[in-house]
């Protein structure tokens, strides 16, 4: 099957995106899908107890899966998608802002990242509410909330990052998968 082209945001889009999500209930979620690289899964079934501040890593151990209008947690999609990211400064100083913001202490089965009225995320009400119009409101072509997986993966190449780190950080089981892919 031929695969369609990808096109990740350049790194001036990625940062009038995050700017633009400063102040709104997603903001954290930006920064960290386009700092970490995370699938819309992963990012969205995040819990409190994967986010380890002490050591500066994000352990990936499931994600959030919506089969026919059903939310629940699964397994990643391989077993390298199970990985530990070091956090970048600038995603801890968010998720610590975030999680002040909270101010109260989060269960350890909590989710990270919630709708507006609680509860998990749903991708298609991210769309539409959210990430649709900030793109529109910022004149950027759409691409879907994936693309903070694309953006991260073309940049940390782009920049130098050795194709086998990049992959560990995606979760790629093989690193041709991210050579050939990006």
């Amino acid at each position: 099957a031929k695969r369609k082209e990808i096109q990740p945001f350049s790194a001036d889009e990625a940062r009038r995106i995050m700017r633009a999500a400063e102040g709104t209930h997603y903001h954290a979620a930006v920064v960290v899908g386009f700092l970490c690289g995370l699938r819309q899964g992963e990012l969205f079934g995040l819990k409190w107890r994967s986010v380890d501040f002490k050591k500066g890593l994000l352990h990936i151990t499931e994600q959030m899966v919506d089969i026919s209008g059903h939310l629940s947690m699964q397994l990643p999609k391989t077993e390298k998608g199970a990985r530990s990211i070091v956090l970048p400064q600038a995603a801890i100083d968010v998720l610590q802002k975030h999680l002040a913001a909270l101010k109260r202490t989060p269960e350890h089965d909590e989710l990270v990242f919630t709708a507006k009225k609680g509860g998990a995320v749903r991708k298609g009400v991210f769309r539409i509410y959210f990430w649709t119009p900030l793109l529109e409101k910022l004149g950027i072509d759409h691409r879907g909330a994936h693309h903070f997986r694309h953006t991260y993966a073309t940049l940390s190449l782009g920049a130098g990052v050795a194709p086998h780190v990049v992959a560990q950080v995606l979760g790629h089981s093989k690193t041709s998968t991210t050579s050939d892919t990006y």
